[in-house]
C-alpha cells in the first residue's frame, strides 16, 4: 500500500458524499491498520478516528448499492437542480412575459415526491437520500 495517500474521509453533514469516497476511505483505514500490523508497529495511528470509521462502514452497509448521498436539508436545492437540468426544454422559460410570470413549479412538492426514489440513511446523526 502506498502510505503516501491520504483520502480525507466523508463526514455527517456533508451536503452531497459520493459514495464511491466513503469506500475508499474504509478501505484506507483498513489497508493501514494492516500495513501498521505487517511492519510490526507497536501503535497503529489510523489515518482517522475510529469512530469515524465505524460510522463510515454502517452508512456503507445501510447505502450498499448507492452512487451518492444527499443530505436532507439539501435535498430540496438538489432536486431543484435535477429538475431545472432534466426539464428545461418543458419547463416555461423564466420570462417577464405576462403568462410566465404566473407559472410556478412546485419544487418542494417534487421533491417530496422524489423521496419514494431514494433510500432514507442515517450517518452519524444526519439523514441522507442516497441512490
Amino acid at each position: 500500500m502506498a502510505m503516501n495517500s491520504i483520502v480525507y474521509p466523508p463526514a455527517p453533514g456533508d451536503a452531497h458524499i459520493d459514495m464511491e469516497a466513503v469506500r475508499t476511505s474504509i478501505e484506507e483505514w483498513e489497508e493501514s491498520k494492516e500495513f501498521a500490523e505487517e511492519e510490526g508497529a507497536e501503535e497503529f495511528q489510523p489515518p482517522f478516528s475510529i469512530e469515524l470509521y465505524q460510522q463510515l462502514k454502517e452508512f456503507a452497509s445501510d447505502a450498499d448499492g448507492c452512487d451518492e448521498a444527499i443530505a436532507d436539508k439539501h435535498f430540496l436545492e438538489y432536486m431543484t437542480q435535477i429538475i431545472d437540468e432534466c426539464y428545461e426544454d418543458i419547463l416555461p422559460k423564466k420570462s417577464s412575459d405576462w403568462l410566465y410570470r404566473h407559472i410556478k413549479v412546485d419544487y418542494e412538492a417534487a421533491a417530496e415526491e422524489a423521496k419514494q426514489d431514494y433510500l432514507s440513511v442515517e450517518f452519524g446523526g444526519v439523514t441522507y437520500w442516497c441512490r
